[in-house]
């Protein structure tokens, strides 16, 4: 299991993201990383506007826009949401657009092969109708590892993250992949680029970069959010 190759932020690729227009839709993790962007932007003294807003009248110009879209653990109203707001007239206001599921979505009892044929057939109906928008996908945001007895046992019962790590390899396999970002891959992954695994190979949030073993600390978020920004320049730029 190879660990990911991270870069950091460039003037060059930041003056590819000043002139685009990019939506996010997510929930709690998600703003994680929205965090993690705004303090980038506040540190590199970037004039590069977050704007949290849905609604087409406010896409004006170029800026990374952002909002929560349907309900955690409904993984389906994520979907339809999303598809809602392109067909609505955010389509044409956007260059990039793209949102992600939740950990709280995916849980051992989650009938993938079931959503994963939902989210394709919608996210293809939109790649189809809108071809100059550049659409992006996620990986599944993970947990950390069990611990401790009551962990083990919760463990012996049912593993949510192997479900989470499933959906994300089948999105990975679906689309290209400088479409899809590999969130899990970098909650896994340490700074000296070993992966935290636990069981068969199995892929979990690291310790250090949570403080409620699901979502990300200020650490985890400021380097993943560059990833992230770095993936949306490289992707926009094509």
């Amino acid at each position: 299991m190879n660990p990911i190759n991270t870069t950091h932020m460039t003037a060059q690729l930041w003056n590819i993201l000043e002139g685009k227009r990019i939506f996010f839709g997510h929930q709690s993790v998600g703003y994680n990383l929205v965090r993690g962007i705004e303090r980038r932007v506040g540190r590199d003294s970037i004039p590069y506007k977050i704007i949290d807003s849905k609604k087409p009248a406010d896409f004006n110009g170029a800026a990374f826009y952002h909002a929560p879209v349907g309900k955690n653990v409904e993984p389906k109203t994520k979907i339809d949401e999303f598809v809602a707001l392109m067909d609505g007239g955010m389509a044409q206001k956007v260059d990039v657009a793209g949102f992600k599921f939740c950990y709280a979505d995916i849980r051992v009892e989650t009938d993938i092969q079931e959503l994963l044929n939902y989210y394709t057939s919608k996210m293809d109906y939109l790649v189809a109708k809108y071809p100059r928008v550049k659409f992006f996908h996620f990986t599944v945001p993970l947990t950390v590892k069990p611990r401790g007895l009551k962990g083990l046992i919760k463990k012996l019962a049912y593993d949510h993250n192997i479900n989470r790590e499933k959906l994300g390899k089948l999105i990975e396999t679906h689309y290209q992949p400088d479409h899809v970002f590999d969130l899990a891959r970098f909650e896994a992954q340490f700074p000296d680029g070993r992966i935290n695994t636990y069981g068969k190979n199995r892929l979990a949030l690291i310790d250090d970069f949570s403080d409620d073993g699901e979502h990300l600390n200020a650490v985890a978020s400021d380097n993943i959010s560059e990833q992230l920004l770095i993936f949306l320049a490289k992707l926009a730029s094509k």
